[in-house]
């Protein structure tokens, strides 16, 4: 079994900011695209999950394994642009919890502190870690990779040596 983790031809790829777009076309249009390219990953995680892991080689889990390791990467990196627009256009607020960390919290099923250090994580890719934003949206570094990173170069100071 090869894993093709390489994106398809017409297939959605993240822009320069990591955002999904059409580079003028209108929202609905967007949106469209936008709902198509979450489809047909959960269509891909569906057939992946039933195809399971019975009976296939040793050296194809290996490999399979390593290639869902980035694109699981990557897809933190997508879902932490999507967290950082949804809260700069504040529309978790329809969901009528009080914070943007309860709305993540409810509709991610994760604890309070880790919907809290996602949110962190994603802000700070988009201001003091850019850098590491590209490697992340690469499949080069993982979420625990940025998050020592932020912990570590945590006072303005050190901030500013980072960048």
């Amino acid at each position: 079994m090869s894993v093709d983790v390489s994106p398809r031809l017409g297939a959605a790829t993240p822009g320069d900011d990591g955002r999904f777009g059409s580079g003028g076309r209108g929202r609905a249009a967007d949106d469209g695209r936008f709902a198509e390219c979450l489809d047909r990953l959960e269509g891909a995680v569906s057939d992946l999950v039933q195809a399971g892991v019975s009976g296939v080689s040793g050296e194809a889990l290996v490999d399979g394994a390593a290639a869902l390791a980035k694109v699981i990467s990557r897809l933190g990196a997508v879902r932490g642009n999507m967290l950082v627009a949804i809260e700069e256009e504040e529309s978790w607020r329809v969901s009528g919890v009080r914070t943007f960390a309860q709305w993540n919290e409810k509709s991610s099923g994760q604890s309070p502190a880790a919907a809290m250090k996602e949110i962190k994580r994603a802000q700070a890719l988009g201001t003091d870690l850019q850098h590491l934003s590209a490697a992340l949206k690469n499949g080069e570094v993982f979420a625990e990779h940025v998050d020592i990173v932020r912990r570590v170069f945590s006072t303005p100071v050190l901030k500013g040596k980072l960048s």
